[in-house]
C-alpha cells in the first residue's frame, strides 16, 4: 500500500503509484466503455510523468496499437492479414498485436512467449503465419 503521503518518489514507491494508478483506470474504464494502458513512467524524487493511452471498445479493437494497425500498416508496406498471427523467431513464438506508428524503425508490436510485448522489424511481418 502507499503510504499517504509520499516524500520522495524512488525505484521503491513507483512501482506502487503504478500499480495504485492501474487499478484506478480499470474502474474509470469499466465506467467509461474503454480500455487504458499506462505507459513508461519517468520520475524524479519530486514529480513524475507518463503516458496514457486509451481505447473505446464498442469499436472493435482492444488497443491503441491494434487500432493504429488496422489504420496505418499499409503506410509501412505491412501485410494487414498478419495481425494477431504467429510465428518463431531464435527459438521463442511471437504474435503481433497491433502497430506503433510513431516508432521511427520497427513499427509491429508482438507479444512473446516469454510474456513480453516487443516492437520488432516489419520484416518479420512476413513470417506470421
Amino acid at each position: 500500500m502507499i503510504p499517504k503521503i509520499i516524500e520522495i518518489l524512488s525505484d521503491n514507491n513507483i512501482q506502487q503509484v503504478r500499480a495504485q494508478i492501474t487499478e484506478a483506470l480499470e474502474l474509470v474504464g469499466n465506467m467509461c466503455g474503454m480500455t487504458f494502458r499506462l505507459g513508461n513512467i519517468k520520475y524524479s524524487p519530486s514529480g513524475m510523468r507518463c503516458t496514457l493511452n486509451g481505447v473505446v471498445l464498442n469499436t472493435g479493437v482492444s488497443s491503441i496499437e491494434e487500432n493504429d494497425f488496422k489504420n496505418h500498416a499499409h503506410r509501412f508496406g505491412i501485410d494487414p492479414s498478419c495481425l494477431f498471427k504467429s510465428f518463431v523467431n531464435d527459438g521463442k513464438r511471437y504474435k503481433i498485436i497491433g502497430l506503433n506508428s510513431r516508432s521511427r524503425k520497427s513499427h509491429l508490436v508482438a507479444t512473446c512467449s516469454d510474456g513480453k510485448r516487443y516492437r520488432i522489424p516489419d520484416e518479420w511481418g512476413k513470417l506470421a503465419t
